[in-house]
């Protein structure tokens, strides 16, 4: 049986040089612009092209709700 390794990651990691990756900037049917981007099933690095996408999904994800959490009024209290 082959030993497991975990390997972790401080920082979204750039994709490889012969990545397939994609990046597209399309309008969504509401006419609001959004940045989609794209992963080829047929790539030699597609793991390592597929956790790329990902943690920049989550990155993006963690900053809109910082930025959310920041515009919100802070609640008056009278303690």
């Amino acid at each position: 049986m082959t030993k497991l390794q975990v390997r972790r990651y401080d920082k979204p990691t750039k994709a490889p040089s012969d990545a397939k990756v994609g990046l597209k900037t399309v309008r969504g049917p509401d006419g609001q612009i959004l940045r989609v981007r794209s992963v080829s099933a047929n790539s030699a690095s597609f793991g390592s092209d597929f956790l790329y996408v990902f943690k920049q999904n989550v990155k993006r994800a963690r900053k809109e709700n910082r930025e959310r959490v920041a515009a919100r009024d802070p609640i008056d209290r009278d303690d």
